[in-house]
């Protein structure tokens, strides 16, 4: 475990005990949805080869994959600085990680997992970095914001891909994100307690933060980029809402 992480360089000043508690935890969380990110870009990678995909999909699933490595470590290091834990992920259960594996099962994963999730994670993370002003923070969410934006991009090209390959499967894609895009997105809960000013300067969001930012990616990018994918047209908007290249 303690290779995932940092021991403690002393206790963070200017933050009191509930609060750091509070955010340790969070980044710890994150730190293990990102480590089981890593299964996720490695399981893509086998569909991808499935599906005969081309070099550049397969490239980038595989680079996607050393992302959540670094992130992982980025977030897992945040939480033991806050605590002074080393605990890790721990042993992921990938079980029946390759189960029904075909062209289906990987678009609508690609969709839920990428255009979808990644997206939004984009566009929250990009939220997280404009609030946070503590360098560890800083730092550890320039990065993954950005890579975030480039998981999703390479989530579009995917599906665009897919489509173009197994024409018949348009109907499942647009029935997928019709699904994603009619489902109200769970809410964030905010420990009670917590120092708001310090919750933000650490890089976290309070609840109404982060549904305006779930409500801006599903509204301003995954709806109208799913729509020009359906229609076959180019996905000319970006996932910070500022340029995502061209996938059709």
């Amino acid at each position: 475990d303690s290779a995932w992480s940092v021991a403690s360089e002393g206790e963070v000043a200017g933050l009191d005990a509930p609060t750091r508690a509070a955010l340790a935890r969070r980044w710890r969380d994150d730190g293990r949805m990102e480590h089981a990110s890593v299964a996720s870009f490695a399981r893509f990678t086998l569909e991808l080869m499935a599906m005969g995909a081309p070099p550049s999909l397969l490239a980038e699933a595989q680079q996607a994959a050393l992302d959540e490595v670094a992130h992982a470590r980025s977030c897992l290091a945040l939480a033991s600085r806050l605590d002074g834990s080393s605990e890790g992920p721990g042993p992921l259960d990938v079980g029946g990680a390759l189960d029904g594996v075909c062209a289906e099962k990987s678009l609508r994963d690609a969709i839920v997992e990428g255009c979808v999730g990644e997206t939004i994670a984009a566009l929250v993370a990009q939220a997280q970095l404009r609030g946070a002003t503590e360098p560890e923070a800083l730092s550890a969410l320039t990065r993954i914001a950005a890579d975030e934006e480039r998981h999703a991009g390479l989530a579009w090209r995917f599906v665009a891909w897919a489509l173009k390959e197994h024409p018949s499967l348009r109907g499942v894609a647009g029935r997928c994100f019709a699904d994603a895009l009619s489902r109200a997105p769970a809410a964030l809960v905010v420990e009670a307690g917590v120092d708001a000013n310090a919750w933000r300067a650490w890089g976290r969001l309070g609840a109404d933060e982060h549904a305006a930012a779930v409500r801006e990616a599903l509204s301003e990018v995954i709806a109208p980029c799913a729509k020009a994918l359906m229609l076959g047209e180019p996905v000319g908007r970006s996932v910070a809402g500022r340029s995502l290249s061209e996938v059709t």
